[in-house]
């Protein structure tokens, strides 16, 4: 069975009436906008690509980034979302529904910050690749050759 609305934060996205709801009454959003937050919200929890919500949205049908960016945008004035408390963009990642989302009662999809990292190396790689993504290549490159070498001889990148 399909759930036919998902809740989050005071809204209710309605799938069964194609509307989005909140406590002052029924949201506008266009069609896209619509199928667009329908995306984020059935993968909330996960960081989803520009290039697969383009394809969940327009399916068969050539659209730019722009067109997405719209739908976004649009999306976030509906929720109040200016401080992407809501819908996080990651740079060079694409986006994530950061909230809880619950369907009949019960809590559905939890966000990522709700999800343990069972091995801190794990974490430890991910925001050392994410400080690495922002840099010029060539230095980026520096600090890996740098990290190789630590690693190597079995020491540690932390100062003396």
């Amino acid at each position: 069975m399909v759930d036919s609305s998902f809740r989050f934060k005071s809204f209710t996205l309605d799938l069964g009436r194609l509307c989005l709801r909140s406590p002052l009454g029924q949201v506008d959003l266009r069609r896209k906008s619509f199928e667009v937050l329908r995306y984020l919200v059935e993968h909330a929890g996960r960081v989803v690509t520009k290039e697969d919500v383009i394809k969940a949205v327009w399916p068969d049908v050539t659209v730019s980034d722009e067109s997405l960016t719209q739908c976004i945008s649009e999306v976030r004035r509906a929720l109040d979302d200016k401080d992407q408390q809501i819908i996080k963009t990651i740079p060079r990642r694409g986006y994530l529904m950061d909230v809880s989302i619950s369907t009949g009662g019960e809590t559905a999809l939890a966000p990522p910050h709700a999800i343990k990292t069972k091995d801190a190396s794990k974490a430890d790689l991910k925001e050392s690749l994410e400080r690495v993504a922002e840099r010029d290549p060539e230095e980026a490159l520096a600090i890996f050759d740098g990290a190789q070498a630590v690693h190597r001889y079995e020491g540690t990148a932390r100062g003396r």
